[in-house]
């Protein structure tokens, strides 16, 4: 009998230990979702999805899960990962912040440069847009231009417009720039809004593209 619950008592150790030692082995922070919302209460941690014209500039470790989804989230290098997270990312991703961080529009992120860009395999920079008034003109034009439908389809040359912003460092605000035989547009795949935007780049884009990261 003595024997029996000896031999018990270490399995039941010998269990426990290694659903401790798989719970602690990823060192990742466990979400829970709940109306809109990723949590862990007892780190007090929250966060809400941001739409998708936000991007990260880069992806770093790894730092939470959300088992239900299988669903891991990353730092952005530079930012705190108690404020921002992301996806994986593979030319779109979700940013996930604290409730008290909103980006709404274009004129809020305060864009000090946008990277006009080209993806294949990879991206590549082909020029950097840093004047202010040029700045100043695309955020006015997206943001109280005339609404237009976008072609979508049979597209000439596909860009994006990848804005930085001191005041949201490590992260993007992307646009896409679409030439068509209708025209030239800006587009937000978010919110499906387009406008015109005949000769906006003129003088920008350049046939010799660089690599970026």
């Amino acid at each position: 009998m003595i024997r029996k619950k000896l031999t018990l008592t270490i399995l039941t150790s010998v269990i426990l230990f290694a659903l401790l030692f798989s719970s602690c082995s990823d060192g990742l922070v466990s979400l829970k979702y709940e109306d809109g919302v990723l949590y862990n209460s007892k780190l007090n941690l929250r966060y809400v999805n941001l739409p998708t014209y936000i991007e990260p500039v880069a992806v770093g470790e790894e730092y939470a899960v959300y088992k239900d989804r299988d669903l891991t989230l990353y730092e952005i290098p530079g930012l705190d990962p108690e404020k921002w997270l992301t996806e994986s990312y593979f030319g779109i991703a979700s940013v996930f912040c604290t409730e008290d961080i909103q980006i709404s529009s274009l004129s809020e992120f305060e864009p000090n440069s946008a990277i006009v860009c080209i993806s294949d395999e990879i991206t590549f920079g082909l020029a950097t847009i840093s004047d202010s008034e040029k700045l100043a003109e695309i955020v006015d034009l997206f943001e109280n231009g005339t609404a237009e439908e976008y072609p979508l389809i049979d597209s000439i040359d596909l860009y994006s417009l990848k804005f930085t912003s001191e005041k949201y460092p490590n992260i993007y605000y992307n646009l896409t720039f679409g030439i068509f035989e209708e025209g030239e547009f800006l587009y937000d795949r978010y919110s499906k809004r387009a406008v015109r935007a005949d000769g906006l780049l003129d003088g920008i884009i350049i046939t010799e593209a660089v690599s970026y990261e």
